[in-house]
């Protein structure tokens, strides 16, 4: 398995993150780590956004 992990960025300092594991020969396919990375990345872009737009912090 593997796992990708990055942090929401609602809070100072960082107190949550989001991850997803997966088998690792999923992971062995060309550039597909850094795409899920991304995705994973501006997910958690998002969910702080809104944290942060609802007060919560």
């Amino acid at each position: 398995m593997v796992c990708i992990a990055t942090v929401v960025p609602y809070r100072i300092p960082a107190t949550d993150a989001l991850s997803v594991s997966m088998p690792a020969e999923v992971a062995s396919y060309p550039g597909e780590l850094e795409r899920i990375a991304g995705v994973l990345t501006k997910h958690a872009s998002a969910w702080a956004r809104e944290l942060r737009a609802e007060g919560v912090r």
